[in-house]
């Protein structure tokens, strides 16, 4: 035998329980006709628009911080003054430099930390220890052309003596 509360669950008066309102009521439709529809999507809070902002920004303040941590590491780290040990031990960071010339260096082009790429001057060579080294070149030079002359001359004077 059916009770009272079967009678209420199916009659076409009373709203459903989920809150949309009944195809069949009059005052619901002219309310869902004023009214937008209520829509499944998802509303954002604002904190929760808060905390992904500031997701995103640490995430950003992280690799701005990272690149100039990298662009600056050199300068610091050979920017020490002072040392200080326990062990009486301490480690530097040395780069040789070497060249396949000698002589005295005249100016030097970079400055400390500078980034130095290929083709870069780095340093001049003073050149008098060059200009001096030709100049004993040439002269050597002349005084072999000098002898060639000489042994020339003496050639045609003895006809008995071959040079070549």
């Amino acid at each position: 035998m059916p009770d009272a509360t079967d009678a209420v669950r199916q009659s076409p008066a009373t709203p459903p329980a989920s809150g949309t309102p009944s195809p069949n009521d009059p005052a619901a439709a002219s309310n869902s006709a004023s009214a937008p529809a209520n829509t499944s999507t998802p509303t954002w809070s604002r904190a929760a628009w808060i905390f992904a902002v500031l997701r995103v920004l640490v995430v950003i303040g992280a690799g701005i911080l990272t690149w100039y941590v990298a662009g600056h590491w050199n300068r610091w780290t050979g920017a020490a003054r002072y040392e200080t040990t326990d062990d009486a031990y301490t480690a530097g960071d040395v780069t040789p430099l070497s060249a396949k010339v000698s002589g005295y260096v005249a100016t030097v082009g970079v400055t400390d930390y500078q980034v130095v790429r290929k083709g870069d001057l780095i340093v001049e060579i003073d050149a008098s220890d060059y200009r001096a080294q030709l100049a004993q070149a040439e002269a050597n030079l002349a005084a072999a052309q000098a002898t060639l002359a000489n042994l020339a001359t003496r050639h045609c004077r003895c006809p008995s003596f071959s040079f070549r």
